[in-house]
């Protein structure tokens, strides 16, 4: 069965995504520049698009995290391969919405950063996969 998350949006990065677009737009816009206007536009949708489709789904048959935002990111993690999940304010880019965020370790040395709306119950559905699964919350 899957289970899916929603990555949680946060605030601080909707501004820094939408504010360039709407002063951009605001500028082209006033100098009716259409071409301009018609490529802000496009770009803001798929900012939008990409912020509605960052999912985190636990696939509990196949035992595989996947992580995916848009087209453009998607990843498959082996559930047992995953060592620790850290709490994490990080900026760095990644497939997560929010600086609200977990850091997942897995394999020796990979880790990712995603931002689940749920977050405890997201930990707790992996470790029920992997009880060796350690956090540091």
């Amino acid at each position: 069965m899957d289970s899916k998350y929603k990555s949680k949006i946060g605030l601080e990065l909707i501004i820094l995504a939408y504010l360039p677009f709407i002063s951009l737009f605001y500028f082209v816009y006033k100098e009716f520049n259409l071409v301009g206007t018609i490529v802000i536009g496009v770009l803001f949708f798929f900012i939008t698009y990409l912020l509605f489709s960052t999912i985190y789904t636990i696939d509990s048959n196949s035992k595989k995290l996947v992580i995916q935002s848009g087209f453009i990111f998607h990843k498959k993690i082996d559930i047992e391969h995953i060592k620790a999940i850290n709490k994490s304010r990080s900026w760095i880019s990644s497939p997560a919405l929010s600086v609200d965020r977990i850091e997942i370790f897995y394999n020796k040395y990979d880790s990712i950063l995603i931002s689940p709306k749920n977050k405890e119950n997201f930990i707790q559905q992996l470790q029920q996969i992997n009880p060796n699964i350690k956090t540091y919350i």
